[in-house]
């Protein structure tokens, strides 16, 4: 039986973060924070089914990730940031469409994220990648960071596409983070995005090896 239909669900995601997020860290409502967090993470961001691409108010889902952004950025865990991660990755689905889920789904291979695909779906890369570059600098320059890495390396592994966006600047934090952790953490996520064989996986190492030279 479905709990909610998939036009429901973008609007359930900020609320019942709310209630994971006060309740978990409460003695008295622990068991309803716990089941609000295994409601979030197993039922709503795992939905399969999406609204079709015609109901989506593009702008309004951009709108959402860039507020769960903000939100992680004052985590008071890994388990929050977590839970926001798992809804930022359930939004850039829905703006990506059914359309490109369906087709890896029958194919079992990933679907190319070349220009094409872009134009097809309602997502803006560019203005998305921003908001996670945002992200990314809070959590390399700010020793009082909230974030964790799962925000950046969830992102990398479902949506590489999305993570070359990041790529000059990790480039940077390899030897301006903060400090060895971060700029570890850089390496790591550097090191995850050249071995995600994207289309255009090439070009996107090309890219970067002169920021590599500049060293």
């Amino acid at each position: 039986m479905k709990i909610v239909s998939p036009f429901q669900v973008e609007e359930l995601i900020d609320p019942l973060l709310d209630v994971a997020w006060s309740s978990l860290n409460s003695k008295d409502f622990r068991m309803l924070g716990e089941k609000a967090q295994g409601l979030f993470q197993n039922k709503l961001c795992s939905s399969k089914e999406l609204p079709p691409t015609s109901a989506i108010n593009a702008k309004d889902v951009h709108g959402k990730i860039e507020h769960l952004i903000g939100k992680a950025m004052t985590a008071p865990s890994i388990v929050i940031v977590s839970l926001v991660t798992r809804g930022c990755l359930y939004l850039v689905r829905v703006l990506r469409g059914s359309h490109a889920q369906q087709l890896s789904g029958k194919r079992k291979v990933k679907v190319e994220e070349d220009e094409e695909t872009t134009k097809v779906c309602l997502l803006n890369a560019k203005k998305l990648s921003a908001v996670f570059k945002e992200a990314l600098k809070d959590f390399m320059e700010k020793r009082s960071t909230h974030l964790h890495p799962v925000l950046f390396t969830e992102l990398i592994l479902r949506f590489p596409h999305l993570g070359w966006y990041l790529a000059p600047d990790l480039v940077n934090y390899l030897e301006n983070a903060v400090n060895n952790f971060r700029k570890s953490q850089a390496c790591v996520m550097l090191m995850q995005l050249m071995s995600q064989k994207t289309p255009e996986h090439l070009t996107h190492i090309k890219d970067i090896a002169p920021l590599y030279k500049q060293r």
